[in-house]
């Protein structure tokens, strides 16, 4: 007889949904296809650790995993022994604590590597909204094939919101970053005037949600920006996105002394999660539409609903 039915019961049921076999489900999980199978039969209890990655992995909540209940239910589960039930109670401690950070978290900003897509999950979460949206974004900008820069552009129902465009001399007088001869150069001057005027006019017009996009490199350093932006961050829910590390040094390289260069930043994400209750998603290629979801969820929870409930932007997609 199985030792722990239940899990391997909705182990099988959740694996039998996403289509995904014991190989795949090893792959993704990190997990020995042994593994898999010892919690496929029931033989083996998993442990905490592996069944957060198990519930990652399908798409599934830990209280489901570990009770066969689609929701979270008061009343004590059917379980087999004192085990199960001691991992179905740890289950439950993990969720109220995750959902109490979640609740509590103003703010949300994602975190990755350069070629992520960031910006886009961002863009396609707010585009129907830009009258209730305020901030700013960089737009890439390109000569022929080339990347020669990025401009800073405003977030508002009256402005273009457009991630990649060619130079012209519209976008050039707003471009923060500039490669030149494969060096960047980054115009602190530029972000200084237009990264504070668009925080200004969000803040003016009430905006419900302000998009930051993106923060954490040099700009820190001009204090006229440093000053709206904290105005900002104190005052109305922001989303945005924090500048990878090798990007900064890429653009700081030798201009900034060493023991300077990434402090800054440094302080300003401790600020993030100390402060001003910040949540941060580290985005890759394998979790984008888990992260495109609580991008959504996140952006719906701070932006006022029409009737007949929460906004779901599918033709965005």
């Amino acid at each position: 007889m199985s030792k722990y039915p239940i899990q391997a019961q909705v182990l099988h049921e959740a694996m039998t949904r996403q289509g995904v076999n014991r190989a795949s489900l090893a792959r993704q999980t990190g997990l020995s296809p042994t593994s898999i199978a010892y919690y496929l039969s029931g033989e083996k209890m998993m442990s905490f650790t592996n069944a957060v990655k198990i519930a990652g992995a399908l798409d599934i909540t830990l209280d489901y995993l570990a009770t066969g209940n689609p929701t979270y239910d008061t009343q004590t589960p059917k379980v087999v022994n004192e085990d199960e039930f001691s991992l179905v109670q740890a289950f439950r401690s993990w969720m109220a604590v995750s959902q109490m950070e979640n609740k509590m978290s103003r703010h949300l900003f994602l975190r990755g590597a350069a070629c992520i897509e960031k910006s886009q999950l961002i863009r396609k979460a707010v585009i129907s909204h830009l009258d209730q949206v305020g901030g700013y974004y960089l737009q890439q900008i390109r000569d022929g094939d080339q990347i020669v820069g990025a401009a800073l552009n405003p977030i508002r129902d009256d402005f273009e919101y457009v991630l990649i465009k060619q130079k012209d001399a519209d976008n050039e007088r707003r471009m923060i970053l500039s490669k030149q001869n494969d060096t960047w150069s980054f115009h602190s001057d530029v972000f200084a005037h237009y990264g504070v005027q668009y925080l200004r006019e969000s803040l003016s017009r009430n905006a419900s949600l302000i998009v930051l996009d993106e923060t954490g490199g040099m700009e820190l350093r001009s204090k006229e920006f440093c000053d709206v932006l904290y105005e900002a961050l104190d005052t109305t829910p922001c989303i945005g996105a924090i500048k990878d590390c090798d990007m900064c040094r890429k653009v700081e390289g030798d201009s900034v002394p060493e023991h300077c260069a990434m402090p800054v930043r440094e302080q300003y994400l401790k600020l993030l999660t100390n402060n001003y209750s910040t949540k941060f998603l580290f985005v890759t290629t394998d979790n984008m539409e888990k992260n495109r979801h609580r991008v959504l969820q996140f952006v719906n929870a701070n932006l006022p609903q029409p009737e007949g409930g929460l906004y779901s932007p599918l033709s965005a997609y």
